[in-house]
């Protein structure tokens, strides 16, 4: 048993009963029931205060409901930073002020993307935030103004599922 459950099982010569070599194969995983139908819009207002709706990664038109995320209380949200020490400037300032319970920051990783017509290949340090659909707006804001970056990545992901204990302690720790 791993930290997180099974260990992924990779069979002897490496590969997969598929024959891709040092792919793992892990347990099934039952499906988790989702809360509401699927389709439904989770909304959350965006760094501005005008509502969105995050939706699965593919082309989209925004008065199109199809392919939305049922609702959550929870979430992660995603930003990197160039240097290790915005990194820690952006996780402790949002942790300082409630916004997250927790920030965790990995890195360096490599960022590869188009940035004013020009391919970027750089260093970065990635931040994962957890915290409440509630104070996303306020986190976002806080990303947006401590941020060094002209245009910083904030990604929020709904957490679907966590244990009772972990997921009531974020939310003490994100009350205002």
């Amino acid at each position: 048993m791993g930290r997180y459950g099974p260990v992924p099982h990779v069979p002897a010569g490496g590969g997969t009963p598929g024959g891709v070599a040092g792919a793992a194969t892990a347990s099934p995983v039952p499906s988790l029931p989702r809360s509401g139908r699927q389709g439904t819009p989770f909304a959350l207002p965006d760094a501005r205060g005008a509502p969105f709706a995050l939706r699965y990664g593919r082309p989209h038109d925004r008065a199109d409901q199809r392919g939305t995320v049922a609702d959550a209380e929870f979430l992660t949200v995603l930003t990197t930073a160039g240097s290790e020490e915005a990194a820690q400037h952006l996780a402790t300032t949002a942790v300082a002020q409630r916004l997250a319970a927790c920030a965790q920051i990995d890195g360096p990783v490599r960022s590869v993307y188009r940035w004013q017509g020009k391919i970027e290949n750089d260093a970065e340090w990635r931040v994962l935030y957890k915290t409440t659909a509630a104070r996303y707006p306020e986190l976002a804001r806080h990303i947006e103004a401590v941020h060094p970056y002209d245009t910083p990545e904030i990604i929020a992901t709904p957490i679907t599922a966590g244990s009772d204990a972990y997921l009531s302690w974020l939310r003490t720790e994100t009350m205002g």
